[in-house]
């Protein structure tokens, strides 16, 4: 395989160049307002309402667009190399423009915290479009903030460990810290199986707890959540997990009625790319147990989270018409939904929520996502109790 750059290295696609470009641009340019001189006045609220036209750092900028710093800092410059042209005016540029200092460039990047995507993810992420007109007004109405799944489950883990987060017809309740260690524990063990940043988990799970471990599993480690519906038998997966490039695949348990572990553990012969088939169940060869990888992975050995901007979900459509096809979502298109639907639903912390549709539906993960609203950071979190999901089966 040919070596990649270091724009695929950190999954920077040419449309994230053009639409986030500018805005990137104009955030890291020092143009500065300083009507009144409120430096000299010593006007520290105005100072700080003029910050954003004195230039931000890249990480600031990332922090705000939900990008990572590296990828801030590789768009920002292959911007002012376009716009300042360093081969003509080469003086100018070392002086300023383009060169300004940034504490970033002054360290050595560890190759272990630098995304390292396969050529399959790097394809998913070609397949995101954005027009920047569509990225600014996301951003600027908060649709599209730097949160993910991981870093809300985290927010909520720490504000309310012990309220219930999920809640099963015969299963036991799982309150918020069980969900966040679970999930970090799984997302260890599925690091341990070298799935990486961007690689596709497919699930077909009914809606049970573990559904959403997995979700969250996925999410920590900024592996693409794919799901498959429960009635889909050998002939309707495979295409699926071909075109997908799943390396994972989560499935229940063998049944009187049914064997998913084998079933997959067939096409493991027929797709390369499926390495690991893991049931919720006993193993078996071929198959690893979810409860055993939950149960003896070290959590602390976990990459770092991904950023909003990252692939969080591929759906397929139902293929009426014809093949199923993919639509993937960033972390900022799949939690904008819920932001701003819940003002109309006037979902308040403490509601339970019925997931009456099954979670591999889209309006299932949707229910699963409505309680991460940012709205509700807004109460004060120690004080109440986050909306409970409750599962029907």
């Amino acid at each position: 395989m040919a070596e990649l750059t270091r724009r695929e290295r950190l999954g920077v696609t040419p449309a994230m160049i053009e639409s986030y470009g500018p805005i990137i641009f104009d955030l890291s340019l020092n143009v500065q307002d300083r009507r009144g001189d409120p430096v000299r006045l010593l006007n520290f609220d105005e100072i700080e309402r003029q910050r954003a036209a004195t230039g931000l750092s890249d990480g600031e900028i990332a922090a705000r667009l939900g990008l990572a710093a590296d990828q801030v800092t590789f768009i920002r410059v292959l911007l002012e190399q376009r716009r300042f042209k360093p081969d003509r005016y080469y003086r100018l540029f070392q002086l300023g423009g383009g060169r300004r200092f940034r504490i970033e460039r002054e360290m050595e990047s560890d190759p272990f915290y630098e995304p390292q995507f396969a050529a399959h993810a790097l394809a998913v992420r070609h397949a995101m479009r954005f027009r920047v007109e569509h990225v600014r007004r996301q951003i600027e109405a908060a649709f599209w903030t730097a949160e993910t799944v991981a870093s809300a489950l985290q927010r909520w883990a720490r504000d309310t460990p012990d309220a219930i987060a999920i809640a099963t017809p015969g299963y036991a309740p799982v309150s918020y810290d069980e969900a966040l260690a679970q999930a970090e524990r799984l997302a260890a063990a599925l690091t341990a199986l070298t799935i990486r940043r961007g690689d596709v988990v497919s699930v077909q799970l009914p809606s049970i707890p573990e559904f959403v471990i997995v979700y969250y599993a996925a999410a920590r480690l900024g592996a693409v959540f794919s799901t498959l519906h429960m009635p889909y038998g050998c002939g309707e997966v495979e295409p699926i997990l071909r075109h997908a490039h799943a390396s994972a695949v989560f499935c229940a348990a063998a049944s009187d009625k049914s064997d998913l572990p084998g079933m997959f553990v067939g096409l493991t012969e027929q797709l390369p790319s499926l390495r690991h088939v893991i049931s919720v169940g006993p193993p078996r060869p071929g198959v690893l147990s979810f409860q055993d990888l939950v149960a003896g992975a070290d959590h602390t050995l976990l990459p770092p989270p991904p950023v909003a901007t990252d692939v969080a979900m591929m759906c397929y459509t139902s293929g009426t018409s014809a093949a199923p096809k993919a639509v993937p979502h960033s972390y900022q298109s799949l939690l904008a939904n819920p932001r701003q639907c819940l003002p109309v639903f006037d979902l308040k912390p403490g509601d339970r929520i019925l997931s009456a549709a099954p979670l591999t539906h889209a309006f299932g993960l949707f229910v699963v996502n409505s309680r991460f609203s940012p709205a509700r950071s807004t109460y004060p979190c120690r004080h109440i109790r986050p909306p409970l999901l409750r599962l029907r089966l």
